[in-house]
């Protein structure tokens, strides 16, 4: 990598050993680049200022066990904002990358982004500024991200209101997932709370597909806040179920075009 531009379509960056990558290879140019893989990498630099540099074909962005200094800015995301084709944005254990704002990277400058992950991420989903770019993505329609007591609220309130007035989401496929090491799994306060999921769920006006990681604590009642359960055709809970066997299908009875359920 270099400050001059890459002509490549394809960046892939895995290292075992979690090597470094300096602030001057991350503010290289990549405008013929469509997809962006980054693997156990460090950005320990305080002078990071940016994720590379035009970005104006790219379409995947993947970025996995990455750290970084912790007083890396908002603005590093500012590249985002000419990645005009961007579908898909997964970010995977990367606990200090700073969140994702508005003001950085405009939502309405990311039209085709339909797919969303984020998790183990604890900046970036703690974050309102976060919420509000996340619902506020004009073509959203699958999102993957952790759900607790750290940002429930503002996964919440921090959703567009609707002509009636009520918060509103498009969303056709959500996972919401739980941290997944030992201390955290063990702790409630980081598993989906009932009260969000049911707020979320009452949102969720177009949802087709619904999974929960862990429904430890969730109840049944979650479930009867979707508005339109006929739409729902696939429902599976990685861990625990919401409800007896018995409720579990007197809820599905409500979800007539329902296809899959798992738990």
């Amino acid at each position: 990598l270099a400050s001059t531009p890459l002509s490549l379509r394809w960046l892939s960056l895995e290292n075992e050993q979690r090597a470094s990558l300096s602030a001057a290879a991350l503010d290289t140019a990549l405008p013929e680049a469509i997809g962006i893989e980054v693997w156990c990498m460090q950005w320990m630099s305080r002078n990071t200022r940016t994720f590379f540099r035009d970005l104006r074909s790219l379409r995947k962005l993947l970025l996995t066990n990455v750290t970084c200094h912790p007083e890396i800015p908002p603005s590093f995301w500012g590249s985002l904002a000419d990645a005009a084709c961007l579908g898909e944005l997964r970010l995977s254990r990367c606990p200090n990358l700073p969140p994702i704002t508005p003001e950085v990277v405009p939502p309405s400058a990311l039209r085709a982004l339909r797919h969303v992950a984020v998790s183990k991420c604890r900046c970036i989903l703690e974050d309102e500024g976060t919420w509000w770019w996340l619902w506020r993505l004009p073509a959203l329609a699958e999102l993957h991200v952790d759900l607790n007591e750290a940002n429930g609220d503002a996964a919440v309130q921090m959703q567009a209101l609707g002509p009636d007035g009520r918060r509103a989401n498009r969303l056709r496929e959500l996972t919401l997932a739980h941290c997944d090491d030992d201390a955290a799994n063990n702790d409630p306060r980081r598993r989906p709370l009932g009260e969000h999921c049911a707020a979320l769920l009452a949102s969720s006006t177009e949802l087709r597909t619904l999974r929960i990681d862990d429904a430890r604590s969730v109840r049944g009642a979650c479930l009867a806040a979707l508005p339109r359960p006929g739409l729902l055709q696939a429902l599976r809970f990685e861990t625990g179920i919401p409800a007896s066997p018995h409720d579990m299908i007197r809820h599905a009875a409500y979800f007539r075009n329902l296809r899959e359920i798992a738990f």
